[in-house]
């Protein structure tokens, strides 16, 4: 996939999300992403695992969270080098990692790609994993699975958002936020 180095000629902003100005959907994704989590965890006790918390629990739970983040942020870094000349550049914006290719417009296929390839690619690695544990080696993975779905809300509030745009749709990711740039007569294509 070719990423656009410069704007096409007749490309015109359609919309922009910056999570770091504006607060209001900052805060509904927060929203999202707690309801998530609290809709995967909510999961254990009805299976009947018990759900106990230790010192020792804690600490490889935070580990796993650093990891997590790390491996999501790597996995969009690695998908957006579908194109081999973007150079990705990886920031924590303090409420949020990401991974970016500043200064590139990838077209709507490629950046759908990007914002699930997390989904898929860690869901399957719980998927693989949460069979073989059991106990509290269990509930330590199934709450990083949890933290993992709650994680992607961001990418499937940026999904939903571009599925609505049309097929024509550039994107420019810089981190913190993106801009959504189509054809000044793109208004009937919209559609994958």
């Amino acid at each position: 996939m070719k990423a656009y180095r410069e704007l096409p000629e007749g490309y015109t902003l359609h919309e922009h999300i910056d999570l770091e100005k504006d607060k209001k959907r900052a805060i509904w994704l927060n929203v999202m992403t707690i309801a998530l989590f609290l809709g995967v965890f909510a999961f254990l006790p009805v299976i009947g695992i018990d759900i106990s918390v230790t010192l020792p629990g804690i600490f490889f739970l935070f580990v796993g969270i650093v990891l997590y983040i790390v491996a999501h942020e790597i996995i969009h870094g690695i998908f957006f080098r579908l194109d081999r000349n973007l150079k990705v550049r990886y920031q924590f914006h303090g409420f949020a990692a990401s991974a970016a290719a500043p200064d590139a417009y990838l077209t709507k296929p490629h950046f759908l790609i990007v914002g699930l390839a997390p989904f898929f690619v860690l869901t399957a690695v719980f998927a693989l994993i949460l069979p073989l544990t059991s106990g509290g080696v269990f509930v330590l993975f199934y709450c990083l699975f949890a933290l993992h779905i709650s994680g992607c809300a961001g990418d499937f509030y940026v999904t939903y958002k571009l599925m609505r745009m049309p097929k024509s749709t550039l994107v420019e990711d810089y981190g913190i936020g993106m801009r959504f740039f189509t054809p000044e007569d793109s208004g009937t294509d919209a559609g994958s």
